[in-house]
């Protein structure tokens, strides 16, 4: 321990940053507390973190990257998880094939990075950030290890959601575990059971429903599960989450819609009501597909609370809302509505069977 310190201090004397009796005061004072020596020498305000950064840069040729403008990797957290990422002082932020991108306050803990190494099997890419920017992207990014709570803290906190009901599960009722008998079917009902993945279905359904999404999109890609939420026709995006934590999502999802959770190579349909709190009931009709990376899901909403207006509200013309109402009535014959996404066809139908 001694000799790093006393190596991180013969940089910084030799790039004129600190002087010798500087460097020996703060060594001094590390004695009596648990800063590291360029904690101390910032606490002593003999110099600053980018003063030592920029040293360090020049003397070890590493570049220096700016944490608070880029954007991670979410795949990165899943190598490296926080209690690593703690340990060794680094932010691990890009994945290039074989080499993962680190950022180090203090690059010269060879011991640190070959445990890095070895436990990801990569090579790691060097770069130097100070740590209070390490500290901070830190406790920005990472979440809780637990793979569930990484959802959660991933969405904005909109308030409990305990209340919300799920109805007309399609569970299997006792004595039906034989669809499970799968190994693997079975860590994905154990998985898709955790609270946080359940409160996590919730929360993003909650959420769209309550900002008047008519479909939820889970597209699984090659790094990151992305969730989207389509608008007035338009997709926007409602979290990026680890790919890894697909399964145990969309197996709830499946579950709550009566689906096979053991088939995964062939599209399935299935519906759920959810009653959200205030006794706002929701019809949603559930579609898996396959793809490269996993089974893409997609919620298509149907708000009840919406749906229900009557013909006279829905904007026909006089005409044709006497037409409509004539073909109504009539003891026989096929009513056809067509149009685009959000064109208004399920609230017409609605309207028509009320």
């Amino acid at each position: 321990m001694a000799i790093r310190k006393k190596r991180l201090g013969e940089l910084l004397v030799e790039a004129e940053v600190i002087t010798l009796p500087q460097l020996n005061l703060a060594l001094e004072r590390m004695k009596f507390t648990k800063a590291r020596l360029g904690e101390q020498l910032v606490n002593l305000k003999i110099c600053t973190e980018k003063d030592i950064v920029d040293a360090l840069s020049k003397q070890l040729r590493i570049p220096v990257v700016d944490l608070k403008s880029i954007k991670p990797d979410p795949e990165v957290f899943t190598i490296i998880p926080k209690s690593l990422a703690l340990d060794a002082n680094c932010f691990p932020f890009k994945i290039d094939g074989r080499f993962i991108h680190i950022a180090f306050a203090d690059p010269l803990r060879l011991d640190k990075i070959q445990n890095l190494e070895a436990k990801t099997q990569r090579a790691i890419k060097k770069y130097l950030a100070t740590q209070t920017e390490i500290d901070e992207a830190i406790e920005e990014y990472y979440k809780e290890d637990d793979a569930a709570k990484d959802i959660m803290n991933s969405l904005e906190d909109e308030g409990d959601i305990a209340t919300d009901v799920f109805m007309d599960m399609g569970l299997p009722e006792e004595g039906e575990e034989g669809e499970f008998e799968d190994v693997s079917a079975v860590e994905l009902k154990r998985a898709s059971e955790d609270k946080g993945v359940v409160k996590a279905v919730n929360q993003i359904i909650r959420r769209a429903v309550l900002g008047g999404a008519s479909d939820i999109h889970f597209e699984p890609q090659r790094k990151i599960l992305l969730v989207r939420q389509r608008i007035d026709g338009i997709l926007h995006e409602l979290a990026r989450l680890p790919r890894s934590i697909a399964p145990a999502l969309v197996s709830r999802i499946k579950i709550l819609a009566g689906l096979d959770i053991a088939e995964r190579r062939l599209p399935q349909d299935g519906k759920v009501r959810a009653t959200l709190d205030g006794g706002r009931d929701v019809d949603l009709r559930v579609s898996t597909l396959p793809t490269k990376y996993g089974e893409k899901v997609v919620i298509r909403i149907l708000d009840q609370s919406k749906s229900a207006l009557s013909l006279e509200n829905i904007f026909f013309e006089p005409e044709q809302l006497e037409k409509v109402k004539s073909i109504i009535k009539a003891s026989q014959g096929m009513i056809l509505v067509t149009g685009p996404t959000g064109s208004g066809k399920t609230t017409t139908l609605y309207s028509i069977i009320t």
